[in-house]
């Protein structure tokens, strides 16, 4: 991604300088940084941690379950490269997908707390030190605090731009993820986990602390993934709104300042996004400018419909089911639902974290925990994916209600 990427409006901070690279050579030598530094780190700890993590490690006798294992490492490199994840992305994504694993092995292996978080780190370290090498961190990764130094005005169609600044705020929403998570594993631990564990697990060593498992003993454990929640899912899902209503209060001050008679305001904006993907957004939404008139009006004419049947009041009498289910949940506002570009962003995320993120999960325990069968490592994996749908749920109501 090259530096002119970035779009600068405004007093907002320069883009970060990117990778001078050619581009078809980054993800190749991203993939050869992250195993070679992997592989390093495993070899400094192998004294201290390497007994604990071999005697519950699944023998990897055949070369095809070597390349396996070796080939999903570089599908997991690979999935967050061409979803344009930066550093901070990359390490929030990586902490939802492998600190479940970690947590699998300290509570029902009796692997040391040592041991399951220097193997969290190396894989922090060994996926997300190649990307910040290779790519420049996301704007939202990187605003000023202070919403004073970001806009002079305040812009209409922002979904709450203050959750990007409020810390109070940003801490509650940390916990409400961690929350959300100890709460579904309380609720497993309390139902179908222990029964499942045994029945598909062959080498487990103990459940003493699964019954000894309760929120407040979880709660503090899980406060990473409620960071790395906050930062993967939220965070973009906000700053992705905050950009759609700088991209239209640019577009309607163009056109204020084309008519003579319009008192509007000028407005500064921050900085629009480095990603190519959003920047291709823009970019689209700059071109309906040179639009046919005769097409250009049939066009503004079905929007002010749709604007219209958007806008119109909650009616019980004559509301569908979901209607009526986004009215209680506090979503009946013209921006929710899939068209908000929050909403979308929050989605794929969602996806990516709940469903790829699941998928790695499983995939991991079953080729690398002794006596793990498929299906136990999918009951595992489902448990920590619905917690971050619901979470997911959690922040798309946050979001438009706060």
């Amino acid at each position: 991604m090259a530096q002119e990427d970035a779009v600068t409006v405004g007093n907002a901070p320069a883009p970060l300088p990117a990778s001078k690279l050619p581009a078809p050579t980054r993800f190749p030598l991203l993939t050869v940084l992250s195993l070679a530094l992997s592989t390093l780190l495993f070899s400094f700890v192998a004294d201290s941690t390497g007994v604990e993590l071999a005697s519950i490690s699944r023998s990897l006798n055949e070369p095809w379950q070597a390349g396996v294992v070796l080939g999903w490492k570089v599908i997991e490199l690979g999935v967050a490269w061409y979803l344009n994840y930066d550093d901070i992305d990359t390490v929030s994504f990586t902490t939802l997908s492998h600190l479940p694993f970690c947590y699998l092995l300290w509570s029902f292996y009796s692997v040391s707390l040592r041991a399951t978080t220097t193997l969290l780190l190396i894989d922090i370290v060994s996926t997300a030190l190649p990307v910040t090498l290779l790519r420049p961190r996301a704007l939202e990764h990187r605003q000023p605090r202070s919403p004073a130094t970001t806009t002079t005005t305040t812009l209409p169609d922002a979904a709450n731009p203050h959750l990007l600044h409020d810390r109070f705020l940003q801490a509650l929403n940390v916990v409400l993820a961690a929350a959300t998570y100890s709460a579904a594993l309380v609720l497993a631990h309390r139902t179908f986990l222990p029964t499942t564990l045994i029945l598909h697990f062959d080498a487990l060593r103990s459940l003493d602390r699964a019954h000894a498992t309760g929120m407040r003993s979880l709660l503090p454990f899980l406060l990473p993934v409620g960071f790395a929640a906050h930062a993967f899912l939220f965070l973009p899902s906000i700053a992705a709104a905050r950009e759609s209503a700088e991209i239209a209060s640019i577009n309607n001050g163009d056109n204020s300042s084309s008519n003579p008679d319009s008192d509007a305001a000028p407005i500064t904006t921050t900085t629009l996004s480095t990603r190519p993907e959003r920047r291709k957004q823009q970019t689209a939404e700059e071109k309906p400018r040179a639009r046919p008139k005769a097409k250009a009006a049939d066009e503004d004419e079905n929007e002010d419909e749709d604007t219209r049947t958007t806008l119109l009041p909650f009616d019980p009498a004559t509301a569908s089911l979901a209607d009526t289910l986004r009215w209680n949940l506090g979503l009946w506002r013209p921006e929710a639902g899939l068209r908000s570009p929050r909403i979308r962003v929050l989605a794929a995320r969602t996806a990516a974290a709940a469903g790829f993120g699941g998928l790695s999960l499983a995939v991991r325990v079953w080729s690398a925990v002794e006596g793990a069968d498929l299906a136990g490592a999918s009951a595992w994996a489902g448990v920590w994916s619905g917690a971050g749908l619901v979470t997911a749920g959690w922040y798309a109501w946050v979001g438009d209600v706060v």
